[in-house]
């Protein structure tokens, strides 16, 4: 059971002090986090939760940012394991990279540009 709360704190900790989220609620084998205005990510003890870690890490966390690059230079100064490098590029839908958290999970980091592809996106995004 030890073992199983190191793991929920590395990952609380990789999103509370590395990332800035901040925890508004707490419930030992759970933590619940604020990503956003809306929304929320909660941490949750494998042996007290609905799936095991031996699973497929199928999921993905965006964080839509017009700070990717600033991003990009934090994340991978602190070391953090990256799948995919940033690699901008002039008339590009988006822009972004993808990190992994102490449990495997992936972080989409993204920027939507103006573009064709975005129309419908960046007025719903703008009025967030």
């Amino acid at each position: 059971m030890e073992q199983m709360q190191q793991f929920i704190d590395a990952a609380w900790n990789f999103y509370t002090e590395l990332l800035g989220f901040r925890t508004v609620g707490d419930y030992g084998f759970a933590k619940m986090l604020k990503v956003g205005p809306s929304s929320f990510l909660t941490l949750v003890e494998e042996g007290r939760g609905m799936h095991s870690s031996e699973e497929p890490k199928s999921v993905t966390l965006a964080v839509v940012t017009e700070e990717v690059e600033g991003w990009w230079d934090y994340l991978s100064g602190a070391g953090v394991e990256m799948r995919a490098d940033l690699n901008p590029g002039h008339g590009r839908p988006h822009d972004g990279f993808v990190a992994r958290d102490p449990e495997g999970y992936l972080l989409e980091f993204e920027r939507f540009n103006d573009h064709p592809e975005n129309r419908d996106l960046l007025p719903v995004l703008a009025a967030e």
